[in-house]
């Protein structure tokens, strides 16, 4: 029936409080948990990515038979009739089914009752489930209603549908089917406050519809868009009767909370245990009320049971530890929970201290669990990578990678050799604080990153002054390259040197594709539409995408917040590795912002926190580059309206610099500035700048304060458009790679001629997918290559070939245009 996932629920109870909280702030209007750093979605996505359910299929035609007018039209009936005789009374109740006879008098009650439900479908025949068993059954019944007559007797309740279930195991048939909807309905979706069950849905459903093939997941929202009417906030008698169970494990699902599940390497149904909630409510409570953390940018739309690769924090940082499969888009390194006094109870690498043994035992025991799994996959993954690519040089990093990481840290040695002295406990904790971040209360080091795990494994034994030994700094730097962008010198190594020029370089976009970047572009043809394709463009650190998000770079389409990323990151490396002689560029990532920062003004603590844990995402965990002194300008893409712009902060000239192709007329935000302007008044521009700024102070950054006083200002562009809504996230990476400062001449390359703009565009597209894939910086690179090679020289599908001679024809009048624009413009 597709409810398989369900086996995965690990909990029997919900924190009371934590309930509350959840309920109390759920708008059935708009059908979202209503938070102060943004709103929750509460739809047949969400539930379908929670539950495992199909999201999709036939839709009940199905009507909640009891509503609050009804009850009140039913009780005023019910008044009237009291002032008339008992006997008129009687016949009324009689008379309500037609057919049935006036002397019985229970059957007419019987039929009221129904009535009142709004079961007029079965009309005189559910009259039959009480007649004498001898009689024949009737099939025009239903299965409904023969479902029903095994409960016959006293009212059907949950008790009784799991006591027929537990007596009838050998049943796998349709009645066994009925009575699991109904018990799961109506203990996870809505509770009847009598205690019985509601299965008038079920009469929807006839022998022509299959029940795996029902969208359950929209019956269970509209029913949740119900569960409030009646309830009262303060009232201890009306109590809720909704889905509380789901409502509460969306909440905390898609809530940032300290580590708390910050890593998603299991289904969040078997993560969320009594306990793990327990703990959850306890944090929240602590650290500053509910609803503070913050939102997961992105819902898990696939989460492995089993499949899983070492990448990264799974909600979180592209600095990644665990993430799975089917994660459309990454989602950012946790807000150490760092609330707005700066107060949290973690231990010394920022996790959540458990307040009692139980539960600090509990939650070691749960974490144990999920990292056995994830080792188990991971073991599987990497031994099929040694046999198919046993040469590749990506192969043998990552197999150091895991030789180092599990080498055999021996908790027992820690164990016996832990005397429990205030000193050398002491010394122990400043040497794990090394490298924080000023002002963050606990570890800005996200326990479990691989480069946090190798650099612990290398440091090798502990001596008895509890001080780290030395370990090789060369070998650590070749298994996890690292940013540090401030000492070039360290990051060049035969692979970089050997990289092909047209990758250091600016795209030259009105040139043709070479032959390797031609199969490249063939390749991604033909996966179009494959979401099953694994990933294909990955970076050291665990940024990642897939082939169906790499071709919304197909002609038409718009472009894929991630690859905004994915570029941006490239970038980043290519900078790196060039050794520039001019300014240093930073680029950030498209969330480097969140949106909630720009809805309500955070306070400073907060914003510097988060503003933080995402930019260590883009500088690779490289700590000494927090403070941004290395750089001399910084872009930060921007996504507003799903448009795509950059605002670029030239640190040098203290200017702040909007680069936008859409005309201003035509701007999907304000530009609002000006002191005395309250934060809500801001355009987006002065709300990033404002943020930006309180960072760079925060810091002790030496422009800070130039800074406070420069204006935000749009530069102008001579290839503005005014009807390209499209293509703005082409425009941004070509804008961001050519950006280089507010004193430079701004020259894209760019054609005013809207034709010979558009085949530009194309062009650039096929460059930059391209170029993503067959730079040094994916550790794909190869098998991509190879991958590619195969597929195409192997073809023999005759739909796909002409589609690929079909865009083989349309790329060479596009290069011919840009030929012969190139000549005129000599």
């Amino acid at each position: 029936m597709g409810f398989g996932s369900i086996l995965k629920i690990k909990t029997d109870s919900i924190p009371g409080r934590l309930a509350h909280f959840v309920v109390d702030n759920f708008n059935q209007r708009d059908m979202v948990i209503k938070l102060s750093v943004g709103n929750i979605e509460v739809n047949e996505n969400v539930v379908s990515g929670l539950l495992g359910l199909r999201n999709g299929g036939v839709v009940l035609n199905y009507q909640r038979k009891e509503s609050k007018k009804g009850r009140i039209k039913d009780k005023t009936k019910k008044s009237e009739k009291n002032e008339e005789t008992k006997k008129h009374d009687d016949e009324e109740q009689v008379n309500i089914v037609k057919g049935t006879k006036k002397g019985k008098k229970k059957k007419g009650k019987t039929r009221k009752k129904k009535e009142v439900k709004g079961e007029e479908d079965l009309k005189g025949k559910a009259i039959d489930i009480n007649e004498e068993e001898g009689d024949d059954k009737d099939e025009s019944r239903g299965t409904y209603a023969m479902w029903t007559h095994l409960y016959e007797g006293c009212p059907m309740t949950p008790s009784r549908i799991v006591e027929r279930i537990v007596c009838n195991q050998d049943d796998d048939g349709v009645f066994f089917k009925y009575d699991f909807l109904a018990l799961f309905m109506n203990t996870m979706v809505e509770t009847k406050k009598d205690g019985t069950c509601r299965t008038d849905f079920l009469e929807c459903l006839n022998e022509n519809i299959a029940l795996e093939n029902v969208n359950w997941c929209k019956f269970i929202c509209d029913t949740i868009k119900n569960n409030k009417d009646g309830w009262q906030r303060d009232s201890k008698s009306i109590y809720f009767n909704g889905a509380l169970t789901i409502m509460v494990l969306i909440y905390v699902d898609q809530t940032l909370c300290g580590h708390i599940n910050s890593v998603r390497t299991t289904s969040p149904l078997s993560f969320w245990t009594k306990d793990m909630l327990s703990i959850r409510e306890k944090y929240e409570i602590k650290n500053g009320g509910f609803g503070k953390g913050l939102l997961r940018e992105g819902y898990m739309e696939d989460i492995l049971s089993g499949s899983v690769s070492l990448k990264g924090d799974g909600s979180g940082a592209h600095v990644t530890d665990v993430k799975g499969v089917g994660v459309d888009v990454h989602v950012k390194d946790v807000d150490r929970g760092v609330d707005d006094e700066g107060s949290v109870k973690s231990d010394d690498n920022g996790k959540i201290q458990p307040e009692s043994f139980e539960e600090h035992i509990g939650l070691i025991k749960q974490l144990m669990d999920e990292t056995l799994r994830t080792k188990a996959s991971l073991d599987k993954k990497l031994d099929e990578a040694c046999l198919k690519y046993p040469n590749n040089e990506n192969v043998i990093k990552l197999v150091r990678q895991y030789d180092k990481a599990f080498s055999g840290e021996h908790k027992m040695s820690k164990l016996i050799t832990v005397t429990g002295t205030a000193d050398s406990s002491k010394k122990d904790k400043e040497y794990t604080m090394t490298g924080h971040v000023e002002g963050v209360k606990g570890s800005m080091e996200g326990a479990g990153k691989l480069a946090e795990t190798l650099t612990d494994a290398d440091r090798g034994a502990v001596d008895e002054q509890g001080e780290g030994k030395p370990h090789d700094e060369k070998e650590v730097d070749f298994s996890i390259p690292s940013f540090m962008l401030l000492s070039q010198s360290s990051q060049s190594s035969p692979s970089l040197e050997a990289e092909s020029s047209v990758h250091g370089n600016a795209i030259e976009m009105n040139e043709p594709l070479n032959d390797d970047e031609k199969l490249i572009w063939q390749y991604l043809l033909t996966v179009m539409d494959d979401k099953r394709c694994n990933y294909i463009f990955e970076t050291q650190h665990g940024l990642s995408t897939r082939a169906f998000w790499i071709n919304t770079l197909e002609e038409g389409k718009w472009v894929s917040q991630n690859v905004i990323d994915c570029w941006a990151a490239l970038l980043n490396y290519t900078e790196k590795k060039e050794k520039p002689s001019g300014k240093r560029r930073l680029w950030c990532y498209t969330t480097t912002i969140p949106e909630f920062m720009l809805k309500a003004k955070q306070t400073e603590k907060r914003a510097y926190a988060t503003i933080t844990s995402h930019l260590k995402e883009v500088v690779e965990c490289a700590n000494e580059l927090l403070k941004l002194r290395d750089f001399n300008i910084i872009i930060v893409p921007m996504i507003e309206k799903k448009h795509f712009y950059i605002i670029c902060f030239d640190l040098d000239n203290a200017t702040v610099e909007v680069v936008d192709n859409m005309h201003e007329s035509f701007a999907y935000y304000k530009m609002t500035s000006g002191k005395g302007t309250s934060f809500r008044s801001l355009g987006s521009p002065s709300k990033v700048k404002h943020y930006v700024v309180e960072y760079l102070k925060h810091v002790g950054h030496p422009a800070a304060s130039r800074m406070v006083n420069a204006s935000v200002t749009r530069k102008r562009l001579g290839w503005e458009t005014t009807d390209n809504f499209i293509d703005c996230g082409v425009f941004t990476m070509r804008h961001m790679e050519a950006y280089k400062g507010s004193d430079v001449s701004f020259e894209c390359g760019f054609s005013t001629n809207k034709a010979v703009q558009k085949m530009q565009l194309k062009n650039l597209r096929m460059k930059i997918a391209t170029k993503l894939l067959l730079s040094d910086v994916n550790v794909y690179k190869e098998t991509v290559m190879e991958t590619a090679k195969e597929m195409i020289n192997g073809m023999r599908d005759e739909r796909v070939l002409k589609l690929l001679n079909e865009e083989a024809s349309k790329q060479e009048q596009c290069w011919m245009m840009l030929s012969k624009w190139k000549t005129d413009q000599k």
